[in-house]
Formats: structure tokens, C-alpha cells, sequence
């Protein structure tokens, strides 16, 4: 199989500033296994690839909402079991609704602009990165979709 796209390696550096992570969190998402350096440098300075960084940081998204969702969840059948089972006639407390909103919000929180923009540019540099052959590729794949 013939791949002419070239591998787009980013230092650390490159890679805080493109995904808004510090430098020192890299560094601790590599210490315990959540973003593996491609590879290393002769100097042994990490290398990232796209395909690495995008999985990783999609992992990760998919981690934050199904942890949200599951603290949203405990919440609600809190509240319903202090309502249901122990009896409670009243309301649910203003803590209650407090806790129930933020974590709803946390669940249910769209995209920012910035975050969008952010998107839509990454996406843009990866289709200008492919040869011709691949978009016409990807092209013919979305026009069969």
C-alpha cells in the first residue's frame, strides 16, 4: 500500500499550545499512560503524531462526559430515594436543586465558539495535509454517505 501523506510530528510545546493543555499536564498525561509520545527525538524530547493526539483527546472527552453523566445519576436517584423511600412529603432541598443543575449543565454543556473554531481549523489543517489522491478519496466518501 502506497501512503505518500507525511507525518506530522509536534513537540510538546507545539502540542500545549494547539490543544490549550500546559506543558507539565502532557507530561503527566504521558507519566500515566493517557497520551504516549509517538516517539522520541535523538535528544529524547517527546514527538506526537495527529492520529495519537486526536484519539487521546477524544478518549478523554468521552471520559469527562461519562463521568459527569454517572455523578448526575447518583445525584438523581439520591434525591428520588430521600423522596420515595424515606417518606419525605417536601420538596427537594435548595442544595438538591443546586447540585442537580450544575451537574446537568456539566452533562448537557455545549461546545464554546472558541471550541468550534478550534475544531473547524484543526479539521481544515488535516484535509490541507492529505494528498489529493486522499481527499478525493474522502470527497467520494461523503458524496456515497
Amino acid at each position: 500500500m502506497d501512503d505518500e501523506r507525511t507525518v506530522r510530528l509536534w513537540a510538546i510545546g507545539e502540542l500545549a499550545v494547539a490543544t490549550g493543555v500546559s506543558v507539565r499536564s502532557l507530561r503527566h498525561y504521558h507519566r500515566i499512560g493517557l497520551l504516549v509520545p509517538s516517539g522520541r527525538t535523538a535528544a529524547g524530547h517527546r514527538r506526537y503524531t495527529d492520529a495519537v493526539l486526536l484519539l487521546r483527546r477524544q478518549a478523554e472527552q468521552v471520559a469527562e462526559q461519562l463521568s459527569a453523566t454517572v455523578r448526575l445519576q447518583r445525584t438523581l436517584s439520591d434525591v428520588l430515594t430521600r423522596l420515595d423511600v424515606l417518606d419525605v412529603l417536601d420538596e427537594p432541598t435548595t442544595e438538591d436543586l443546586i447540585t442537580l443543575m450544575e451537574e446537568m449543565t456539566t452533562v448537557h454543556r455545549p461546545l464554546t465558539p472558541e471550541e468550534l473554531d478550534a475544531m473547524t481549523e484543526q479539521r481544515r489543517q488535516h484535509f490541507e495535509a492529505l494528498t489529493p489522491q486522499q481527499r478525493d478519496t474522502i470527497n467520494e466518501q461523503r458524496r456515497a454517505a
